[in-house]
């Protein structure tokens, strides 16, 4: 049997089921991407409440009501800086203060040396004695029949030894005469900045 076409001119047409069963066919991958997508994600979700779950609760946090749950963790986080900026305040303040217990300790170790040694051969007498601030002023007079003070020399020695900086400056230069005695007001500022003294 012979097919004879009577419509050669005839144009072929879609129909409308045609159509959307094809539409169908192309929407299907994309539906199902996101339903596996969304059910991942559930899953992931899921797990991650699983897994956190004691901090969530000890948090009072709520993984429903996000944005209340992201504010409070901010504030934690805030509270929980300024905390930390206190305790370092505080270790700082700790460290200052070892430091100055530190810095005393071998200025009352560098007045013993100087001490023992020249009061031996020297009188001397304790005027005052100024502590603060990483700075130490001792004043004390040196009666010598000398015409110039010698326990500078030794105070500057023994400093030196202990690698402080002495200053003194403020000394005075004339000394005041008693029969065949000198009295010599040394002024003797003690720092602690470990610098060669003057």
């Amino acid at each position: 049997m012979v097919r004879v076409s009577l419509y050669q001119r005839k144009r072929q047409k879609l129909k409308i089921t045609t159509v959307i069963f094809l539409f169908l066919i192309l929407l299907l991958p994309v539906v199902s991407f996101k339903f596996s997508l969304d059910l991942y994600v559930r899953y992931k979700f899921e797990d991650l409440k699983f897994e956190y779950s004691d901090v969530l609760s000890f948090n009072k946090l709520d993984l429903v009501n996000i944005e209340d749950s992201i504010n409070l963790v901010d504030t934690k986080t805030k509270f929980l800086r300024l905390k930390l900026q206190r305790y370092m305040k505080e270790i700082k303040q700790i460290e200052n203060d070892i430091k100055d217990k530190s810095n005393f300790s071998e200025f009352l170790q560098l007045l013993d040396d100087f001490w023992v040694g020249q009061s031996r051969n020297e009188k001397l007498f304790l005027k005052e004695l100024q502590v603060g601030g990483g700075t130490y002023t001792v004043s004390y007079f040196e009666v010598t029949n000398l015409p110039v003070p010698i326990s500078q020399q030794a105070f500057l020695q023994v400093a030196k030894r202990s690698n402080l900086s002495v200053d003194f400056s403020q000394s005075e230069k004339s000394p005041r005469q008693y029969g065949k005695y000198r009295t010599f007001l040394n002024v003797a500022r003690v720092s602690t900045t470990k610098e060669a003294g003057k």
